[in-house]
């Protein structure tokens, strides 16, 4: 830069000097003349040739000081809100912590956002995703973090467990609320089907947990419609603090019913809430025709219709292919079993009619047929079998099904060879071969637009059922596995125009949200209308809404209902088809559950980053270490920056005072 100055003087010199050659050399306005210009033609080279300076700067930066706030209604059921505001407002108006950090506040209960204020009135608490949160926002800098909480949470992933991706700051808890222990008894979770069809049994599953340190018996009860319909005594300890118990039951009329779950409370138990659960089936009246197609006979087929003849809603008939397919349109479900190039009409039947099929394919299968007449899957061309045992995957879809370790259950026989999938699928059961766990599928199931198909890669499951009874001394475990898949084949959502989507029983903590599909004469979605929702309550009030398209879908967000029984109608506007159905929401609310705070598992956060955990006493003491802290000191960052001459401001004043000096000088001495 400096000899880009000197360069530029230098030729200005010349230019002037060459300007005002005639005058004389010795008078003292030459000299003040020739200095003007060269100033001005000197400033105008640098500018014309787009020099630069370089621009440094030391900036003081501050670490931040994060504080995420409790902003759930367990802090209120606990009566510690005046706790809360205490604790925030003195670290947030505390003068030497300002001069120290950049302090930021965020609340938290369901979502974590900035706070503006703290009403407590979230019904739902989720630490982790609002941890998760702050460390994606602070990645980059220095910024510890305090939590004003009393470690209760409700919905998302444990707090304590390790996260998916690095973190460095400090957590500094502070425990709000009462940390006695209480004893606490409670119904965890619950698994049952989604459908089931009227008066044929279900399977529900309930899981107890027990938090204490005593030997407690206890007593489960099922009820509906407030009678009793089965009952266990439950026993449980320190050591044993959780356990499953499956029931059978069976509904009593068409369309929903609900149930409840009722767990005796022990002795002192404070927090009995959880103690009750509601749910509810959907309860299917149809009888079910159902076609198995086969050209071979074999045990697996015998093994198939006593599961389904052991329930009284389906009437089947084995068929061979031909007769099928002059018959199809009469069929709501179908096994296709091993099929060939017999079956290319068979095929064409079952997507002509929407029929939702069970394909088992194994080794007596036409698996170049197969690959071409289906779009879901081809497997590799390879004459070879395997004999593999089984394990369930972690499924999540629409089907129930029974816990049952295939692992342990005789090997059966399959195909060789690779399976590649073309479209989403559920994986169910996969191949455990000698020992090993694979990837390679042996049970799915897909959902394609209403159209539902389950795949079984593997024959002989005959032994199984054998096994099932061998070790159980019956077969329900077996036949309620399998049954659950013919269920979920076997609902007729296909066949309806509008298709609703919702929870049966809303606990008073999830959102209540209502959604629906729309679909045309050929059964594909469309959003070319308009749908409105129709909410009727127990007393006969009636509410009318106009449903959005939100993500491809029609919904409607009902949180501002009260507890209670509700039914409804979805209408397109010209009322030209609807769907009826119901809900239940509940009065329960998981934040007034808690009747202590958790300070062990804030403890343990605090250890797992080299912290401390504080509590209302002597949360000062945190204040104190934040300020006296080394790690948390301003740091001097030093900034360069090229900054344009044309941006300097006084380099311009110059020119434009060189300027018109020059001319009062050449004008005062009479030149033009």
């Amino acid at each position: 830069m400096f000899l880009g100055i000197l360069i530029s003087l230098f030729l200005a010199l010349i230019v002037a000097l060459f300007q005002y050659r005639p005058w004389n050399k010795s008078s003292l306005i030459f000299w003040l003349l020739t200095f003007f210009r060269t100033i001005s033609i000197a400033i105008l080279i640098l500018l014309l040739f787009r020099l630069s300076v370089q621009q440094k700067k030391i900036q003081k930066i501050k670490p931040s000081l994060v504080l995420m706030v409790d902003n759930s209604q367990s802090i209120e059921h606990l009566d510690k809100t005046n706790q809360v505001n205490l604790i925030y407002n003195s670290i947030i108006n505390n003068r030497e912590l300002q001069n120290k950090f950049k302090i930021n506040s965020f609340s938290f209960g369901k979502d974590i956002k900035p706070l503006d204020c703290l009403d407590f009135k979230s019904k739902q608490s989720n630490i982790t995703k609002g941890l998760k949160s702050l460390f994606n926002i602070y990645k980059s800098e220095v910024a510890p973090i305090i939590l004003i909480s009393d470690g209760n949470q409700n919905i998302g992933e444990n707090y304590m467990n390790k996260f998916d991706f690095p973190f460095t700051q400090s957590i500094y808890p502070i425990v709000i609320g009462d940390s006695v222990f209480n004893e606490d008894l409670k119904i965890s979770k619950i698994n049952t089907n989604r459908y089931t069809f009227l008066e044929n049994e279900f399977p529900v599953e309930v899981f107890i947990n027990y938090n204490g340190n005593k030997f407690i018996e206890s007593k489960l009860v099922i009820e509906n419609k407030g009678n009793k319909i089965k009952e266990k005594k439950i026993t449980l300890s320190a050591s044993k603090s959780a356990s499953s118990h499956t029931f059978y039951l069976k509904t009593n009329k068409k369309g929903s019913n609900t149930f409840e779950i009722k767990l005796k409370p022990i002795e002192g138990e404070k927090s009995i809430l959880n103690n009750n659960k509601k749910f509810a089936i959907e309860a299917l009246n149809e009888k079910i025709d159902v076609a198995f197609v086969s050209e071979l006979t074999h045990p697996d087929l015998g093994t198939y219709s006593t599961i389904l003849r052991s329930k009284k809603k389906f009437n089947l008939e084995f068929l061979r292919p031909n007769d099928f397919v002059e018959n199809s349109a009469k069929y709501e479900m179908a096994l296709i079993y091993q099929p060939n190039d017999n079956f290319v009409k068979v095929f064409e039947s079952l997507k002509k009619y929407g029929i939702n099929n069970l394909i088992v394919s194994s080794t007596k299968t036409d698996i170049d047929f197969l690959n071409k007449v289906q779009k879901l899957f081809t497997q590799e061309l390879v004459n070879l079998t395997d004999e593999s045992q089984a394990y369930l995957s972690n499924f999540l879809g629409d089907i129930s099904l029974e816990n049952i370790d295939f692992k342990n259950y005789p090997p059966i026989k399959s195909n060789f060879g690779k399976i590649n999938f073309f479209s989403s699928y559920n994986l169910i059961l996969k191949k455990f071969i000698n020992g090993v766990e694979t990837d390679q599928p042996l049970l799915i199931s897909t959902d394609n637009n209403g159209l539902r198909q389950v795949v079984f890669f593997g024959e002989d499951i005959w032994k199984w059922r054998m096994y099932c009874f061998k070790r159980n001394s019956n077969f329900t475990k077996f036949d309620s596995f399998f049954y659950s898949l013919f269920q979920y084949l076997s609902t007729k959502e296909k066949s309806e125009q509008i298709k609703s989507i919702h929870e049966l029983v809303f606990d008073g903590t999830m959102p209540i949200d209502i959604y629906a599909k729309l679909y045309d004469d050929n059964f594909k979605e469309i959003f070319s209308r308009k749908l409105k929702i129709e909410i009727y309550s127990e007393t006969n009030n009636t509410l009318a809404y106009d449903m959005n398209i939100v993500n491809g879908i029609y919904k409607i967000n009902l949180d501002n209902l009260d507890p209670g029984l509700y039914t409804y109608k979805i209408l397109s506007t010209d009322n030209s088809i609807s769907k009826k159905g119901e809900f239940e929401i509940l009065s329960s609310n998981i934040e007034t559950r808690f009747f202590s705070s958790n300070p062990q598992y804030l403890k343990e956060l605090a250890k797992t980053h080299e912290t401390q955990c504080y509590s209302f006493d002597n949360y000062k003491n945190l204040i104190d270490h934040l300020l006296g802290n080394d790690i948390y000191n301003t740091v001097n960052k030093l900034e360069k920056k090229s900054l344009p001459l044309i941006n300097l401001k006084y380099l311009l004043v110059i020119l434009l005072l060189s300027l018109t000096i020059e001319w009062f000088l050449r004008k005062y001495n009479g030149l033009t």
